[in-house]
């Protein structure tokens, strides 16, 4: 099925529901509670994806690569909670929760922009 979709479209097809998901949830307050968790659902394919597309696509020196994606995503995540966390203490809980938003529209740019990249270099064979 992956194959057939395509790594970068079920990411950014996952990525898009959960933003959905999550957006919905915010404007719902309590009501929307749930869809936060569903959303959750769908971001949980995010990183076995791009680790799968990382493996797909560098077959020398795999383990090289596989740390640097691990450590940078690491980083750009702490980096990303540290900011919602001083929107949070600055503006409150409900800003802090809006600023997920953010994350998500960043982590979309991101995967569609890697998306065109692959497959103008032909990796992938334009999944």
């Amino acid at each position: 099925m992956l194959k057939k979709i395509g790594y970068f479209k079920l990411i950014i097809t996952f990525l898009v529901i959960s933003l959905f998901l999550y957006s919905t949830s915010l404007i719902l307050k309590e009501k929307g509670a749930i869809l936060i968790s569903l959303s959750g659902f769908f971001i949980s394919v995010i990183f076995p994806t791009t680790i799968a597309i990382v493996l797909k696509r560098f077959t020398k020196d795999v383990g090289a690569v596989m740390s640097f994606v691990i450590t940078m995503s690491a980083l750009i995540n702490m980096i990303f909670n540290w900011i919602i966390g001083k929107v949070n203490d600055l503006y409150g809980v409900y800003t802090g929760f809006l600023s997920f938003i953010l994350y998500f529209i960043v982590t979309i740019v991101f995967f569609v922009l890697s998306a065109k990249m692959f497959k103008s270099n032909n990796n992938l064979k334009g999944e």
